[in-house]
C-alpha cells in the first residue's frame, strides 16, 4: 500500500505556532537544539509600512549566537529552510526586518509571517516583539523607527497638492526651529514657525530633513523618485554619540504637478547597532544652502570601515546582502523574481539553482536590462558562479535544447556577477526583428551556478527606462563590458542639450552622446567623455551642441554609458537649452553636435565632398612627416653602430608592412584599450551634490 501521512499530521511545520501582536511581548523558551514558532498576520494596508521582529534572550549563561531565527511566508516547509535569517545577535538582540519596499511582491493581500526560533546546544530563555514603522509621511509630522544592522527602513514623502499649497517656511532658521520643537528638542514659544504668504511663487520650495536619535548608528540615504537599494553617495552617517543630524532637500517644487505624483525616499539603514530614531520634514523657502554637513563615501566592500576609533564611521554591517522579503530554497521547478527586488537562494558546490524568472512588457523591452547577482559568502572567489540568461522558460535541459542564451558570465568583481543588454540589444535579440509595440508579455529565465564552494547569493533585476524627461533624474547602473542608453526626445532644432551624469559607486569606462542615433565606438571620438579622467565626486556636464540644418523640427539627443571595471551605479539628467546670441556651446567636457568623419548618424547623407580635398592633403602631408622622422632615426642610429644609411627607397620597403591598415577599417574609428582604466579615488568627506538646479546637499 502507499505510503500515507497520518490523520494527526499538521498541514505544515508551523500549525503549533504561537500569535503575536504588534507592540505586545511575548515571552517564550526552547530546549537544545528544539524549535518554537511564532506567527502574525498582517494586511495589505499594514504591509504598506516597515515590520520588525526583534528577538531578547533573558538566559545569563547563553553562549555566543546560541540561537537562530528564520522568516518563512505563508507556511513553515517541513523542511524547515529558508534564506531570510538571523544568526548573530546585536547587543543581545536577534532582528528581522521587512521594510515597505521588501512587502511590495507580495502585498495585495493578507499574509501570514513565521518566526522560527532555534535553540543551539542550551536551552534559552526570550522574549519577543514586533513594530509596525509609518512608510509614508506628510510634512509637520513625526515618524518613528528602527533599524537594525544591515536591516533597511524607508520613508517617503510625496510631491503632490498637498505639499506644493503648504505655505512655506520663510528661512532655513524657521523650518529648523518648527523641526526641533515637534522632535522635542530646544522646544520654546521663540522657537516656532513664522509664516508667510503662499502667493510668491518666485521662490522655490525647499525640503529640511531633521533626524534626533535616541541610541545606536545608522546611515540616511535620500532618492529621488524610489528606494535606495545600496548605500552609495550622498549619505549621512549617523555615529552612536550623534543624536541630531539635518538634511536638506533642495527645489522639490520643480516636480510639482507631475502625473504621477513624484516622491522622495528616504533609506535608513541600521549600521553596528541598532539605532532608535525619530524624524520630521518641514518645507521652507529662501537660501538652500546653508549649513550643511559633509557626506561621507562608501563602496560595496564591507573591509573599508574603520573599527580603530570609536567615533570613526562604523559601515561594516551595511550591505546589499539583507534586502528583500523574498527567497526561494530551490525546492520549487521555478523561482519568480520581481523588478528591482532582491530575492535570495543558494546552491551547493557543481550545482544549479533552479531557473529565476520574470517578466517584461513589450513597453519595458524599449527600456536597458541589468541582472546582478552578488556572492554573499565571507570569502571573495571571482569565479565562485556562474548565471546565463535565456529568453523563455522552462527547466534548465530545455532551455539549453530550446534557445540561445541571450547573455552569460563567470567572472566576477567585487563578488558581482552581471550580465546586462542596452534596449536596442535587447529588442533584437527578443523580438527577432518583429513588432517591440504590440501589447504582450515575454518571459525571461536566469540559470545560476555554483563552482567549486556552497554560494549563498541574492538576485536583482533592474529595467533602466530609455527616455528621460527634460530636468528629470533617472537612476541607473551599467556594469562591464555592456551599454546604458537614453534619451531625450523630441529637441527643438537649433537647442543644445546639457547631460549631467553623476557616477555615485563603480566604475564607467566611456561616456558618448549623438544626434538621433544611439552612439557607439565607431561613432564620431570627439563626441566622447572617458569618465576615468573626470572626477567621481562631482557630476560630470556633458553637453550635446546643436544639430545641424533638416527638414525636421526636432531630434533625439542620445547619451551611451560604458561599463567599465566594476557595476556603475549613476544619476543622469537632461536639460535642453537655447544659446545665447553669440555664444558658444562650451562646458568642462563638450562635444559638437551633427554628423563628423566616421559616424553613422541617421539623418546624414555621407560626407559632404567639399571635405575631401583637405582630408587628402591632411593625410598626405601627415604620412610624409611621419616616413621622414622614421627615417631619421635610423640613419642616425646607423651611424652610431657604424653601418651605411637606408635609402628612403629601402626604408619604405621596410615599414610598409606596419603602415598597413584593414580595408574595412572605418576612417576616423579607434577601438578601446582592452582593460580600461580605472577613476582615481576620491576624497573622503567631501560633500556630495546631485545637481546646482535642484541638488541634494547633506
Amino acid at each position: 500500500t502507499p505510503c500515507e501521512e497520518p490523520l494527526h499530521a499538521p498541514l505544515h511545520a508551523g500549525a503549533q505556532a504561537q500569535a503575536l501582536i504588534v507592540d505586545k511581548i511575548a515571552f517564550g523558551s526552547c530546549n537544545a537544539y528544539a524549535w518554537q514558532d511564532w506567527s502574525i498576520a498582517l494586511d495589505a494596508h499594514e504591509m504598506q509600512d516597515n515590520f520588525i521582529f526583534e528577538l531578547q534572550t533573558r538566559s545569563s549563561a547563553l553562549r555566543l549566537n546560541g540561537l537562530s531565527v528564520s522568516l518563512f511566508i505563508d507556511e513553515i516547509p517541513l523542511s524547515r529552510v529558508s534564506e531570510i535569517v538571523a544568526h548573530t545577535a546585536h547587543d543581545g538582540i536577534y532582528a528581522i526586518s521587512l521594510s515597505s519596499h521588501d512587502f511590495e511582491p507580495i502585498a495585495g493581500q493578507n499574509r501570514r509571517l513565521f518566526f522560527g526560533v532555534k535553540c543551539g546546544s542550551l536551552p534559552v530563555r526570550y522574549q519577543v516583539v514586533t513594530h509596525l514603522m509609518h512608510s509614508e509621511i506628510h510634512a509637520e509630522e513625526i515618524a518613528h523607527g528602527e533599524a537594525c544592522p544591515g536591516d533597511w527602513i524607508y520613508h517617503s514623502i510625496a510631491l503632490d497638492e498637498h505639499l506644493a499649497h503648504m505655505t512655506p517656511y520663510s528661512s532655513l532658521v524657521a523650518a529648523r526651529s518648527a523641526a526641533n520643537a515637534r522632535l522635542g528638542v530646544g522646544t520654546s514659544s521663540s522657537h516656532r514657525r513664522r509664516m508667510v504668504s503662499t502667493g510668491d511663487t518666485s521662490s522655490s520650495t525647499h525640503l529640511l530633513v531633521v533626524v534626533e536619535k535616541v541610541v545606536g548608528s545608522m546611515a540616511i540615504r535620500p532618492e529621488f523618485n524610489q528606494a535606495p537599494l545600496v548605500l552609495v553617495p550622498p549619505y549621512k552617517y549617523m555615529h552612536e554619540e550623534e543624536g541630531h543630524s539635518e538634511l536638506t532637500i533642495c527645489n522639490v517644487s520643480r516636480f510639482f504637478n507631475h502625473d504621477p505624483v513624484f516622491k522622495y525616499h528616504l533609506g535608513i539603514v541600521g549600521s553596528k547597532h541598532c539605532a532608535h530614531y525619530g524624524l520630521t520634514v518641514e518645507p521652507f523657502t529662501g537660501d538652500c544652502h546653508h549649513g550643511m554637513p559633509a557626506a561621507h563615501r562608501r563602496t560595496r566592500s564591507r573591509s573599508l570601515a574603520s573599527s580603530s576609533s570609536e567615533s570613526a564611521e562604523d559601515t561594516s554591517h551595511i550591505g546589499p546582502d539583507k534586502h528583500g522579503a523574498l527567497y526561494c530554497s530551490g525546492a520549487e521547478n521555478a523561482c519568480a523574481l520581481s523588478i528591482r527586488h532582491y530575492t535570495y537562494g543558494s546552491c551547493t558546490e557543481l550545482a544549479r539553482h533552479v531557473p529565476f524568472t520574470f517578466e517584461l512588457t513589450r513597453e519595458q523591452l524599449n527600456s536597458n536590462l541589468v541582472v546582478v547577482v552578488a556572492d554573499l559568502n565571507d570569502a571573495d572567489y571571482s569565479s565562485s558562479l556562474s548565471l546565463t540568461l535565456y529568453h523563455g522558460s522552462g527547466t534548465h535541459e530545455a532551455l539549453v535544447d530550446s534557445a540561445m542564451p541571450l547573455a552569460s558570465t563567470q567572472a566576477g568583481r567585487a563578488r558581482l556577477f552581471s550580465v546586462g543588454l542596452d534596449a536596442f540589444t535587447l529588442q533584437s535579440k527578443v523580438c527577432n526583428r518583429a513588432n517591440c509595440s504590440q501589447a504582450g508579455v515575454e518571459t525571461f529565465s536566469l540559470v545560476v551556478g555554483c563552482a567549486a564552494t556552497p554560494v549563498r547569493f541574492s538576485v536583482l533585476v533592474e529595467v533602466v527606462d530609455l527616455p528621460l524627461e527634460p530636468e528629470v533624474p533617472v537612476h541607473g547602473e551599467v556594469c562591464p563590458g555592456s551599454w546604458m542608453y537614453h534619451k531625450l526626445p523630441g529637441v527643438a532644432r537649433g537647442e543644445a542639450v546639457r547631460f549631467t551624469l553623476h557616477v555615485h559607486e563603480g566604475n564607467a569606462y566611456y561616456a558618448m552622446v549623438r544626434w538621433d542615433a544611439p552612439p557607439s565606438f565607431a561613432s564620431c571620438n570627439k563626441n566622447e567623455v572617458e569618465l576615468s579622467e573626470v572626477d567621481s565626486s562631482a557630476p560630470a556636464s556633458i553637453e550635446l551642441c546643436p544639430a545641424g540644418d533638416s527638414a525636421d523640427d526636432a531630434a533625439d539627443a542620445y547619451i551611451g554609458i560604458f561599463g567599465g571595471l566594476s557595476c556603475a551605479i549613476y544619476t543622469l539628467e537632461a536639460t535642453a537649452f537655447e544659446l545665447d546670441s553669440g555664444a558658444t556651446c562650451a562646458s568642462s567636457h563638450t562635444v559638437i553636435g551633427g554628423p563628423c568623419l566616421g559616424e553613422t548618424s541617421l539623418k546624414s547623407e555621407g560626407i559632404p565632398a567639399g571635405s575631401i580635398v583637405p582630408i587628402f592633403l591632411g593625410a598626405f602631408f601627415g604620412g610624409s612627416v611621419l616616413v621622414f622622422a622614421v627615417w631619421a632615426m635610423i640613419v642616425s642610429r646607423r651611424a652610431e653602430e657604424g653601418r651605411p644609411a637606408r635609402t628612403i627607397k629601402n626604408l619604405l620597403h621596410f615599414v610598409r608592412p606596419q603602415l598597413t591598415m584593414p580595408i574595412d577599417a572605418p576612417v576616423g574609428q579607434s577601438a578601446p584599450p582592452s582593460v580600461p582604466p580605472s577613476p582615481p579615488p576620491s576624497a573622503e568627506g567631501e560633500e556630495a551634490k546631485l545637481s546646482s538646479a535642484g541638488g541634494l546637499h547633506i
